[in-house]
């Protein structure tokens, strides 16, 4: 009697196993998808999504085309947009927080408002653009072209400006402290009350500018 009930359960376990092996396997594989599906967001992204979304954190769009687009609020958060065309392109509200946006072109960009801070913008055509109440705090713009920028109110403490050109550049009341505008261009721009307390100007043109009332890197305010 014991044998025969051995024997029946070493055949019911004989038959339970393989089933139970692939359920095992089955779940393992759906708690660690495959390598490839990681490497997705590396990928281009399609533009036409991103629009749609609204949203594309740490994606992939470099060279892509987003001119005379309405991007307001949109994330784009450690997004690459390395050589991408924004020209006109409204992104009022919109999070560019740690961008990749170096050899851009955003001429007459609209950025009021946006959050620009720690972005990479080497080499990037602003020219025209309009950073009204923008945090740019801590980007790196060097060689970049800013001629005639509205840069009024805006937050650029930190930010790298070394051997830039802010030809007739408007930075009224603009927080420049601790910038570097190393050998910058600032010809004709209009600096009044500006903020530049430890800012780098070694090298920088000023012919023209206007500083009445802004604060100079020694922390003296200038009256004429």
């Amino acid at each position: 009697m014991n044998l025969q009930i051995l024997s029946i359960i070493a055949a019911i376990s004989a038959a339970v196993l393989p089933i139970a092996l692939h359920l095992a396997t089955q779940t393992q594989a759906q708690d660690n998808p495959p390598a490839a599906v990681e490497a997705v967001a590396t990928a281009p992204s399609d533009p036409e999504q991103v629009l749609l979304n609204r949203r594309c954190i740490g994606c992939n769009l470099a060279g892509a085309n987003f001119s005379n687009q309405d991007m307001s609020r949109i994330n784009l958060r450690l997004a690459t947009l390395t050589e991408a065309t924004l020209d006109r392109t409204k992104l009022i509200n919109a999070i560019l927080h740690q961008a990749k946006l170096d050899r851009a072109s955003l001429v007459a960009a609209h950025f009021y408002g946006a959050d620009v801070e720690n972005a990479n913008l080497r080499g990037a055509d602003l020219t025209e653009a309009q950073f009204l109440n923008t945090s740019l705090a801590h980007s790196d713009l060097s060689e970049a072209t800013l001629d005639r920028i509205e840069c009024r109110d805006a937050n650029l403490t930190g930010v790298k400006l070394e051997n830039a050109l802010l030809r007739n550049a408007s930075l009224y009341g603009a927080i420049l402290r601790d910038a570097n505008l190393k050998n910058a261009d600032l010809s004709n721009a209009d600096l009044r009350y500006a903020d530049l307390t430890g800012a780098n100007l070694n090298g920088a043109n000023l012919t023209g500018a206007r500083l009445d009332l802004a604060i100079m890197p020694d922390g003296v305010v200038r009256y004429h």
